[in-house]
C-alpha cells in the first residue's frame, strides 16, 4: 500500500544545483573547436569562458514580491553574445556560424551538464510513490530538451521555467504557477532546492514546506529540514506528517533507561537498531505541531513492556531530518509534558547531525506500529 505524506500531493524540484550541475563545458568546447580546425587547451578554453562571462554579465531579473520579471528575448541575446565573445577570444573566423550553433546545442546535453548520481533514484522513488512532480526552475526555455537528453524528462508531470513564464525566483510567481499546474494547496506540496534565497524563502512564504539540500554538508545555513543527498528526501516525502521543534536539554535520566537490557532488546526487536544511550529532546512550539503530536499520541504505537519497578513506554517510528531512522519514545507517565518529544536513535543525534542547543529539527512521522 502506498502511503502519501501529510496530504502531500506534489513535489516541486529546483533543477540547477539540486538535480544537476555544470559538467565539463571545456571538454565539449574543445571537441567543437577541434572539429573546425581551432585546437585549444583546457586552460585556454577556461580563460575564454571567463572572459565571455565577464563581458556579458549574469542573468538579469527585476522586481520584488511575486514579480522578478525576466525576458527570454534579452536572455537569449545575452547568451548569443556570450558565445560570440568566446569565439572571438578563440580566434574563430571560418565556420563561425557553425561553431556558434554547435556550442548553443551543447548546452542541452552532457558533458556541459551532468546529473548528480542520486537524482534518478530519487525521481524514480517519487513517481513510484504516486506523487505529482514538477520542476520550478530559473532556466532557459530548453529545460525540457535538456532533461530529455539527460534521461529524466519522463519523471516530470510539468515544468515551470522562468524564461518561459517571464518570472524568476526569488519571486513567488513561479511557485504560484506551479501550484496552479498541480491543482494543489500549498500545504499539500514540498519543494526541494539548494538556494535559501531562491528556493526556501519564496516557497515557505506561500506556506509550501521547503527542504534545503546542501551537498557539502555545511551547517552554516540553519534550516530544517536540511539534507545532504536526495536519497534523504524520500523519507521526508513519504512521511504522513512532520513535527518541527527545537532541541532542549533533558533531565539526564534517559541514558540509564536506554541502557536497560529489556529496553535495548525490545527496541532492537521492534525497530531493528541498538539504541544509543540517551535521547534527544525536542520542544514543539507551533500549534500545528502540538496538534499533530496529540493526534499521534492517540494511537497505541508499539509498547515497551516494562520489568517490575519501571514504567511502560510507547514508541513511534520516525526519520530525523530524513537522515536517521529512530523512534519517539513516550513514557507512560501522567505528568509527562505534552509539548516535548524524546527521540531514540542508533547514534548520538546531536553529533551526527551537527545540532546545538536550540537548533531546529524536523521529525518525519510514519504509521504507528501496533
Amino acid at each position: 500500500m502506498v502511503f502519501l505524506g501529510q496530504g502531500t500531493k506534489a513535489i516541486f524540484l529546483d533543477v540547477g544545483g539540486t538535480l544537476l550541475e555544470m559538467g565539463d563545458p571545456e571538454l565539449a568546447y574543445a571537441d567543437i573547436l577541434d572539429l573546425y580546425g581551432y585546437p585549444a587547451t583546457r586552460e585556454q578554453i577556461g580563460a575564454w569562458i571567463r572572459k565571455a562571462q565577464e563581458e556579458t554579465g549574469p542573468v538579469v531579473s527585476s522586481g520584488s514580491g511575486s514579480g522578478f520579471e525576466v525576458s527570454a528575448h534579452e536572455e537569449q541575446a545575452r547568451r548569443k553574445n556570450l558565445i560570440e565573445v568566446f569565439l572571438r577570444e578563440a580566434g574563430v573566423k571560418k565556420h563561425f556560424d557553425s561553431c556558434q550553433k554547435e556550442i548553443w546545442d551543447s548546452w542541452v546535453s552532457a558533458p556541459v551538464f551532468r546529473l548528480f548520481p542520486d537524482a534518478i533514484p530519487m525521481l524514480h522513488g517519487l513517481k513510484e510513490s504516486g506523487f505529482l512532480v514538477g520542476a520550478v526552475s530559473n532556466w532557459e526555455p530548453r529545460l525540457q530538451e535538456l532533461c530529455e537528453n539527460l534521461g529524466i524528462a519522463q519523471y516530470f508531470d510539468f515544468m515551470v521555467v522562468s524564461e518561459v513564464q517571464g518570472y524568476a525566483k526569488p519571486g513567488t510567481r513561479l511557485f504560484e504557477l506551479a501550484l496552479e499546474r498541480a491543482t494543489a494547496r500549498p500545504e499539500e506540496v514540498i519543494h526541494v532546492g539548494n538556494d535559501p534565497l531562491e528556493d526556501i524563502d519564496p516557497a515557505e512564504s506561500l506556506g509550501i514546506r521547503a527542504v534545503l539540500i546542501q551537498r557539502d554538508g555545511s551547517d552554516e545555513i540553519h534550516h530544517s529540514p536540511r539534507i545532504t543527498s536526495l536519497k534523504e528526501f524520500l523519507p521526508l516525502a513519504r512521511a504522513f506528517g512532520w513535527l518541527r521543534g527545537r532541541i532542549v536539554s533533558g533531565k539526564g535520566e534517559a541514558a540509564a533507561f536506554t541502557r536497560l537490557p529489556w529496553v535495548r532488546k525490545q527496541v532492537a526487536d521492534g525497530f531493528h537498531f541498538e539504541p544509543y544511550p540517551g535521547t534527544l529532546n525536542i520542544r514543539l512550539e507551533r500549534a500545528q505541531d502540538k496538534t499533530m503530536w496529540k493526534e499521534l499520541r492517540s494511537h497505541p504505537g508499539k509498547t515497551l513492556e516494562p520489568e517490575t519497578g519501571y514504567c511502560a513506554a510507547r514508541c513511534y517510528p520516525v526519520s530525523v531530518e530524513g537522515q536517521i531512522s529512530g523512534v519517539i519514545v513516550l513514557p507512560e507517565v501522567s505528568s509527562y509534558p505534552t509539548d516535548v518529544v524524546e527521540l531514540l536513535a542508533p547514534v548520538n543525534l546531536r553529533d551526527a547531525l551537527k545540532l546545538g542547543e536550540g537548533a531546529a529539527v524536523t521529525i518525519a512521522l510514519f504509521p504507528p506500529v501496533a
